[in-house]
């Protein structure tokens, strides 16, 4: 049986959870939208679409966990700065490289990496099983990200190579996503942090250590990729 507290708390990260999934909705659709400017194929513009979509699933899984904790439902919150909008900057196929990098193939695995891990400590099995799906397919939108960096880098070496070198380059600095935003901070600390992990639920100290793993693994793979293109082209 959850205290008060705890049920408060864990509401409350899964509500932080909900907000940052719903944000990656218009991201994705902001990457097909480009994608769709420079003539990108098919299958790529299916992924964008799909992990948007999938985005929108997990938004709906998070305030439902957040619902069953609290007792009362919760809705996404407005993203007014979308109608504004979209900047691709002078060069889309270099903004799209640069986006692809950072939004998808260092986050999109980490946000796989965190809910795996997350997944490993629950033992309630609903939350378990969204954990675990969450993390399936959080991968799956790293993967699409790969796979639109290679594509750039198959359609202009000579302009993407440097810019996704460059953006290498600024990786450390990429704003690390946290277990719990800072205003709620000592909700948490009020909560049974054992109960907090049985229920899925990381301390942001482990979420750091995973980026800072993930962030090793993201930049040996862009340094293998790089290599590997220049390799075959110059075969």
């Amino acid at each position: 049986c959850l205290d008060k507290p705890t049920r408060a708390a864990l509401a409350a990260l899964w509500l932080h959870d909900a907000q940052k999934e719903h944000a990656s909705v218009p991201a994705f659709s902001r990457i097909s939208w480009m994608l769709a400017a420079v003539g990108a194929p098919a299958e790529l513009l299916e992924g964008a679409h799909k992990a948007a979509l999938e985005e929108i699933e997990h938004t709906r899984l998070c305030f439902a966990l957040a619902a069953g904790y609290e007792g009362r439902s919760h809705s996404v919150e407005a993203m007014p700065d979308l109608l504004l909008g979209m900047d691709f900057g002078d060069d889309p196929l270099i903004t799209l490289a640069v986006e692809s990098l950072g939004d998808g193939c260092l986050l999109e695995d980490y946000n796989a990496d965190v809910a795996a891990a997350c997944a490993v400590t629950c033992r309630e099995p609903v939350t378990r099983s969204v954990l675990e799906t969450i993390a399936v397919e959080e991968r799956s939108h790293a993967d699409f990200s790969w796979a639109v960096l290679e594509w750039l880098l198959a359609r202009d070496r000579v302009r993407i190579a440097p810019a996704i070198d460059a953006a290498l380059t600024k990786l450390q600095a990429y704003p690390r996503p946290t277990a719990v935003s800072g205003d709620k901070q000592a909700l948490i600390d009020l909560a049974d942090a054992d109960a907090l992990l049985a229920h899925g639920r990381l301390p942001d100290s482990r979420w750091a250590a995973l980026w800072t793993e993930r962030l090793a693994l993201t930049a040996a793979r862009v340094r293998t990729l790089l290599h590997e293109d220049a390799s075959a082209r110059a075969a």
